[in-house]
């Protein structure tokens, strides 16, 4: 079980994602330097559709969602989130340190 991937080229960042999305163990993948937040919860969201996901963003997720993407955690009320989607793999947006967009499975 990995806690996080990061792919350190764009050319790897679409395997990083299915990776994470394929494994709820893995808490987080990172983007590359400069991508931006929103750009990398965008790329998330179109692999998992690829992927066949259920993929839905937070504002028009049902409340059966297989996956509930937010783009920012700042967007979370973390009390109701679990109550909403009690079934559902949340994740979300996060900046990190020195330009680096993640996006974060929410435990």
């Amino acid at each position: 079980m990995t806690s996080c991937t990061a792919p350190n080229r764009e050319e790897n960042l679409d395997a990083g994602i299915r990776s994470f999305l394929s494994d709820k163990g893995n808490d987080m993948v990172s983007g590359i330097r400069r991508m931006g937040r929103d750009a990398l919860v965008d790329r998330v969201m179109d692999v998992a559709s690829d992927m066949g996901f259920d993929c839905h963003l937070s504002d028009d997720a049902p409340v059966d969602a297989g996956l509930v993407v937010f783009r920012h955690w700042q967007d979370m009320d973390a009390d109701s989130v679990r109550e909403r989607w009690p079934d559902s793999d949340i994740i979300y947006g996060q900046d990190l340190c020195h330009q680096v967009p993640a996006v974060v499975r929410l435990r």
